[in-house]
Order: C-alpha cells, then structure tokens, then sequence
C-alpha cells in the first residue's frame, strides 16, 4: 500500500489530525469480513500485540478481540486533510491521505 485515503471520524484517538504530522495506520476488520475501516495511533515504537503488548511492531497482525482484528501498516506522514465535514448520520469526520510507509524495512 503505498498512500491510502480514508475517513477519520471524530471519535479516533488522534482527531484532529494536520498535514505533516506522523501515525501508526491501523486498520480493523471484524472476523470473516474482507474490509474494515481504518485508523491512526501515536507512534510509540510501534503496536503492541494482544499476548504481549511489549513487543511492538509497525506491520501486520497484532491480535483479535471480541471478533474485530487489529492490523499495523507502517509509520506514515499526512499529506492531505480535509476540514472537518458531517456524514449523511450526522457524524463528523477528516478526510485523511497518508503518505507511503517510512518504517518499510521494519517489522
């Protein structure tokens, strides 16, 4: 994945975000379902696993809970961001662009 686009919604850790700051994406998808929604987390030294929230790694897997998994893509910068905007239900969101993965070479 080398940029995603996604809505982040005001609910998220880290709303609002501004262009040039950094964040761990993370997607979440619920068991058996193949697309989930995605999200971004403060960079310490990458996500921690559910069995040992020690070891932290910026790629793939890092465990399920209550039928959601939770999935790391890599260190990234945002390089696009919209102003604040209200979906059809009411909630309020950023439209988010990511940058390629910085951490690459990183597990």
């Amino acid at each position: 994945m080398r940029q995603k686009t996604f809505k982040l919604y005001e609910k998220s850790l880290v709303y609002p975000v501004k262009e040039g700051e950094k964040y761990i994406l993370i997607e979440r998808c619920g068991e058996g379902e193949s697309k989930g929604y995605f999200d971004l987390r403060e960079d310490n030294g990458g996500i921690g696993g559910n069995m040992n929230p020690e070891i932290k790694m910026y790629h793939g897997w890092r465990g399920t809970s209550y039928g959601i998994a939770t999935y790391a893509h890599g260190l990234r910068e945002v390089t696009k961001v919209s102003e604040p905007m209200e979906d059809a239900d009411g909630y309020i969101y950023q439209k988010v662009t990511m940058g390629k993965d910085l951490k690459s070479e990183e597990e």
